[in-house]
């Protein structure tokens, strides 16, 4: 049986699908590059507390795509946009490809089976199943990734439909930075 671990960013109110109550003292979200790369605490500190539900697209802040509204009780839209799509590199591929809008229910989330993209990592999945997946695509640049579409989408078939079962897998929720929590020891305490 197989079992899914998430990373999410660490969140200041229990991934409530809400901007932190304080952004600006959240640095713990910044150990992941993508929120790091995005991250404007000054901006998000206007929206403090509010449900991405409320939130135009733009206001959503970086943390969206890092699983941080798992808990969250109320349906929010995140609008993704592929990172190839404006790549004169990838226009023959890629160029079609548009923002979409997608419908996140409540108490759900993104996951990408990061292992199994993972260019390094093809030949071991290929010689543990009984017929060959497609071949993948050269990328047109340097990348750990498995390029190709049919590769892509076979690899996402095998890991969500085949891998992982309704009630029995689990899904296990980490976060790759927190906080230490504790309480500060006055000179009495010792």
């Amino acid at each position: 049986m197989f079992h899914l671990s998430l990373r999410v960013a660490w969140h200041d109110n229990g991934w409530d699908g809400t901007v932190c109550k304080k952004p600006a003292c959240n640095s713990y979200c910044c150990e992941l590059d993508r929120i790091a790369a995005a991250k404007l605490p000054d901006d998000e500190e206007k929206l403090a507390g509010k449900h991405f539900s409320i939130l135009e697209p733009a206001q959503q802040p970086a943390c969206k795509a890092e699983s941080v509204t798992f808990m969250s009780e109320k349906e929010w839209t995140r609008v993704v946009e592929h990172p190839y799509q404006s790549s004169k590199q990838c226009e023959d591929t890629h160029g079609h490809l548009r923002p979409t809008p997608i419908r996140v229910p409540p108490h759900s989330t993104f996951a990408v089976p990061f292992w199994w993209m993972l260019s390094k990592n093809q030949d071991a999945i290929d010689s543990a199943l009984a017929e060959p997946l497609p071949l993948d695509e050269a990328a047109p640049f340097p990348s750990p990734w498995v390029f190709g579409r049919a590769r892509q989408e076979a690899l996402v078939k095998l890991f969500f439909e085949q891998r992982l079962k309704v009630q029995e897998s689990l899904v296990l929720f980490y976060a790759k930075a927190a906080p230490v929590l504790g309480a500060c020891l006055s000179n009495g305490d010792l």
